[in-house]
């Protein structure tokens, strides 16, 4: 319930489930319009006579009225609330709005983690009633190309993969996430070397994190996971075997419930070698340093665009650019689409301006996500608790380069 003064307004989490919004005896259910926009009934104030009830919309942080019923005298009704005003001395979130249990959030019965988390739980977000509800699963189509294919064919294939959220019983708001993907690449084979097989890449991804929680004023977010890479059938000549190692972390910060900005950053931590006939080559992950901007928009549609730069001991580039976005089709069904760049500099296989293009780094790949619990819509830039908050490793979060001049 949202109390101001002696008013009333019957209003429920637009996130949760119709029939776990509690109101008063007297008071209609609120009608869920979608993920941030709530309609209900106003009470009248005890004491005030005729004073009718209103129609109102909760839109995010505004209280818009819906009827032509005129307002009560200012002498004799309270003020509609404003977002900056938090009823009975609640506490205030960021940005403005009330805190959650100015809401009524956490009496809404939704179940949480307490169970799982004994009595962590805080009634804010989306909580899980089963482990199972933070599993995505994803399917699409993936391209990517660096130095060890030279100035020739990129490799287009198919990657499919799981990542999964679950609460830390040791603190309050803290995940671990753990993932895999698989990935197979050059489904016809190859012009030189081994012309058969087709390429395999086994990526995964284990760590910890910590979403955002806007609802509560908490507008911090950030994650530390381990990546891992094994790669058979690697190169032009489909020939090479790779084991490789990186710690990726990113901090974010949100700036409003739909805008969020941060760092990200990729560090190898170990090197493998690739022979061509002879000579044998270095192959590392390229280190990437990177500030980012994620929205997410009024239909639930999540977009991300990044910049920053590259380094390490096998970089040929001098920039990082990239975009992420997830388009959700209902609460179980997404689409999702990216692209990354690393363009090479002004060397190549022979050195020039021309083939620079053998040099460039780059990852493109689409398909669809599937959330086992019903979460795949974002309510506001925080996401929905306990769904994992890194994306499993791939060759956008995972680069990883030969040096210049290597043909395999």
């Amino acid at each position: 319930m949202l109390a101001v003064g002696v008013t009333t307004f019957a209003v429920g989490h637009a996130t949760s489930p119709a029939q776990t919004i509690r109101v008063e005896p007297d008071g209609a259910p609120p009608r869920l319009l979608d993920r941030s926009v709530i309609e209900g009934t106003m009470l009248a104030p005890a004491g005030l006579g005729s004073a009718p009830n209103r129609l109102v919309r909760w839109d995010d942080d505004e209280l818009i009225p819906l009827d032509e019923t005129p307002a009560p005298p200012a002498s004799a009704a309270p003020q509609v609330p404003t977002p900056s005003v938090a009823p009975h001395g609640a506490s205030t979130g960021g940005f403005g709005l009330p805190g959650c249990d100015a809401f009524g959030w956490s009496d809404l019965g939704l179940g949480g983690c307490e169970s799982f988390l004994s009595g962590y739980g805080n009634g804010c977000g989306t909580g899980c009633r089963y482990w199972t509800d933070n599993i995505v699963l994803f399917s699409g189509i993936d391209a990517w190309k660096n130095r060890a294919d030279d100035d020739g064919q990129n490799n287009f294939g198919l990657r499919n993969g799981i990542n999964v959220g679950l609460p830390v019983g040791v603190a309050p708001n803290i995940g671990f996430q753990v993932g895999g993907a698989w990935g197979v690449y050059d489904l016809q084979g190859r012009e030189f070397g081994n012309t058969v097989p087709a390429e395999h890449h086994l990526f995964g991804t284990a760590g910890f994190y910590k979403r955002s929680d806007v609802c509560c004023g908490d507008r911090i977010s950030w994650g530390v996971v381990w990546d891992y890479l094994n790669a058979n059938n690697f190169g032009q000549n489909g020939n090479q075997t790779l084991d490789l190692h990186q710690l990726r972390a990113q901090l974010g910060y949100a700036v409003t419930h739909r805008d969020e900005v941060g760092l990200r950053a990729m560090w190898g931590m170990n090197t493998d070698t690739i022979s061509a006939g002879g000579p044998v080559f270095l192959v590392d992950v390229v280190d990437q340093y990177d500030a980012y901007w994620k929205h997410v928009w009024q239909t639930g549609a999540t977009t991300e665009f990044y910049a920053g730069g590259p380094g390490g001991q096998t970089n040929l580039g001098e920039i990082v650019l990239g975009f992420n976005g997830q388009v959700p089709l209902n609460d179980y069904v997404s689409m999702y689409g990216a692209a990354h760049l690393i363009p090479g500099h002004e060397s190549g296989n022979p050195p020039g301006v021309e083939k620079r293009f053998a040099e460039d780094l780059w990852n493109v790949s689409a398909g669809f996500e599937f959330s086992l619990g019903g979460k795949a819509r974002a309510a506001n830039v925080s996401g929905n608790r306990w769904m994992p908050l890194m994306p499993v490793a791939g060759f956008g979060t995972m680069s990883f380069q030969t040096p210049a001049n290597t043909d395999l």
